[in-house]
């Protein structure tokens, strides 16, 4: 196992490592996404002429734009701490008593768990 220090740096140069490829590919695939643009308008533009290669290379790139704005993950919602305890009131899984904890410790906890319970139960 290692030391928690030579065990942080060894993750950062993990991440560091990871981090440049992914920005290498990135850019390699930047590069490659306008080239093919560009072969793109250029084929449709020999058939069709300028204002329709112009109208199908923006309304693929729109289509494509709308696509992954559609797909993209949405923020997670974080629900209150009083709301998390509520749901643990509801369902008792608030603290038992194990005695691993002083008695005081334990007494203040299992009294803390009855009066959520107690509060829970008249909303």
């Amino acid at each position: 196992m290692l030391p928690p220090l030579a065990e942080v740096g060894h993750v950062a140069r993990g991440t560091a490592r990871r981090s440049v490829f992914l920005m290498a590919g990135g850019a390699l695939v930047l590069v490659g996404t306008a080239f093919l643009i560009a072969a793109m308008w250029i084929a449709v533009e020999q058939a069709f002429g300028s204002l329709a290669a112009s109208l199908v290379v923006a309304g693929v790139l729109l289509g494509i734009g709308l696509l992954i704005l559609a797909l993209a993950p949405h923020q997670p919602r974080f629900t209150s701490v009083d709301a998390r305890l509520r749901q643990k009131a509801r369902t008792g899984g608030l603290y038992q008593p194990t005695g691993t904890l002083p008695p005081v410790a334990e007494a203040f906890l299992f009294g803390l768990a009855v009066s959520m319970q107690i509060r829970n139960s008249r909303r």
